[in-house]
């Protein structure tokens, strides 16, 4: 043996059992940290959840949006990729009993949902076996990433919410609490926002490369499915609706020469905007809050502008919301932020009367 070693001559059989077990080794390492995600939670205790009477009598139809995986009903077959994240409540409740049959489910979702490096998989991996938000945010905050590596949690959250057939807050409340907890989640959001504007064929300017921005031009939003356009749009309603994210991340944008897609984004963007606003003051109509949101755009004149001639020309109507109350709230708001954003929209402000 130490003559083999000597002339470099290790049997073959011994090489390929060595890299046998070494794989064995790194799938029972996988598997036990999966296992192993759902100890030492630290929950908060006493938080809100803003869940109101209509959510529970809509359980039904929308789910228990506040529970990961809830919201999920109906047919989900219309996925993303080889498979869509909503696939995966069925098949782990169906392996409830099997930890491992679950950690391979979990794996195999991660894969089809193009989920290509280790980071990635860990932070879905989490998202789908969490028991709510809290216990997400928790388990996202002790992975240890670093800066760079953090900006993942940022485009799965956005991948996995706009993958779903019915919108999930689920994901939205997750984005909220990061960005609560530390600034560079809000510029990794800006950021992924304006590369999802560009798959929409604006041109939302910031640091994206050349070739995107060249891209942009040539594209119409065709390609991207309506569901993940509504949800992201609501994805970010809400956010900005609870001061999450500025409005101050659309002052790329040109409001007057936006394509269909794009028209439809905002639309549904701006009425989630309004409706986060009014969940959050306890379902009453509350022009304060209104204005504390849209005051940070009036600081760019073009931007208040912009947004002031886009609900002009294209929130007339809101008949896109089926419900006649949030129908009444978010007209209503309308007006107000068009008040508040009236002292700054340039030499057009008449024009919009």
């Amino acid at each position: 043996m130490i003559q083999d070693l000597k002339n470099n001559k290790v049997k073959k059989r011994g090489a390929l059992a060595n890299q046998a077990n070494a794989t064995k080794e790194v799938v029972t390492t996988l598997k036990k940290f999966i296992g192993n995600m759902n100890k030492k939670r630290h929950v908060v205790a006493g938080e809100a959840l803003n869940v109101s009477l209509s959510d529970i009598r809509s359980v039904k139809t929308k789910g228990k949006w506040w529970l990961v995986g809830a919201s999920w009903v109906g047919n989900q077959a219309d996925g993303y990729g080889d498979g869509a994240v909503s696939d995966l409540p069925a098949k782990a409740a169906a392996a409830s009993t099997d930890k491992k049959s679950a950690s391979d489910q979990l794996l195999e979702l991660a894969r089809k949902q193009n989920m290509n490096t280790d980071i990635r998989r860990s932070i879905f991996v989490i998202l789908m076996s969490s028991e709510d938000y809290v216990d997400a945010f928790d388990r996202l905050m002790k992975l240890g990433l670093k800066e760079v590596q953090e900006r993942e949690i940022a485009r799965v959250l956005l991948h996995c919410c706009g993958q779903e057939k019915v919108f999930n807050p689920y994901y939205v409340l997750v984005a909220e609490r990061v960005c609560g907890y530390k600034h560079g989640f809000k510029v990794t959001f800006q950021y992924a926002l304006w590369d999802f504007l560009r798959e929409l064929g604006e041109d939302a300017g910031g640091l994206g490369s050349a070739d995107a921005r060249h891209r942009a031009g040539d594209q119409d939003g065709d390609q991207v499915p309506m569901r993940r356009i509504v949800n992201v749009a609501k994805f970010y309603g809400w956010l900005m609706g609870a001061s999450a994210v500025s409005l101050t991340v659309l002052k790329t944008l040109t409001f007057t020469r936006i394509q269909s897609s794009a028209q439809t984004f905002f639309r549904v963007l701006f009425a989630h905007l309004f409706l986060r606003i009014y969940t959050l003051a306890d379902r009453r109509q509350d022009a304060e809050a209104i204005a504390r949101v849209f005051s940070r755009a009036t600081v760019v004149p073009n931007l208040a502008e912009g947004i002031r001639f886009f609900m002009h020309y294209f929130m007339r109507k809101v008949e896109f919301l089926t419900d006649a109350q949030d129908a009444k709230v978010v007209t209503w708001s309308i007006g107000i932020a068009r008040d508040i954003l009236k002292s700054k929209a340039g030499h057009l402000a008449d024009d919009y009367e």
